[in-house]
């Protein structure tokens, strides 16, 4: 593990659990500045809805503690396309753990268990002016994809 300043002991990737919420509600507070507990709640609620998804989306824990989590779908024919897609929904990490290799260690561990299951791709959706996160997909390979993201202000 390349946890930079962090002992392998120390680390735990799990599946998300409902009872997590709370902590995926407090460390999206501390990286967007809002609380949008009732959208995490309705996508933690997705993630585990087993009927129409498989449940990948995980947490890491230090310590005991959950400090960064993944929100991951698994569809398969979802916009005409006919191999196994995962999307990244949401990620998140605390930022005292910024620089110390935690996303990329949960992001790895996310793609093994998508390899395992026959994905043949990931995508998300990032804020064009988040260079920090887009930096982030880079180093790991992703890069603008075939399909075109479009919208309408609806009056």
């Amino acid at each position: 593990m390349s946890t930079s300043g962090l002992s392998g002991e120390d680390i735990v990737f799990r599946p998300v659990h409902r009872d997590d919420l709370l902590s995926l509600v407090h460390i999206d507070e501390e990286t967007s500045g809002e609380n949008r507990a009732d959208y995490l709640a309705r996508k933690l609620d997705a993630a585990l809805d087993a009927t129409w998804n498989i449940p990948i989306s995980n947490v890491v824990e230090v310590k005991g503690d959950v400090v960064g989590f993944i929100m991951v779908q698994v569809a398969s024919g979802e916009f005409g396309l006919p191999e196994s897609v995962a999307t990244i929904d949401t990620i998140g990490i605390l930022p005292v753990y910024n620089g110390k290799g935690l996303a990329g260690e949960l992001f790895s561990h996310t793609v093994t268990q998508l390899r395992k299951l026959g994905v043949t791709r990931i995508q998300t959706l990032v804020d064009w002016l988040d260079q920090d996160l887009i930096g982030f997909f880079a180093s790991r390979g992703f890069a603008p994809g075939g399909m075109l993201f479009l919208e309408k202000n609806v009056d």
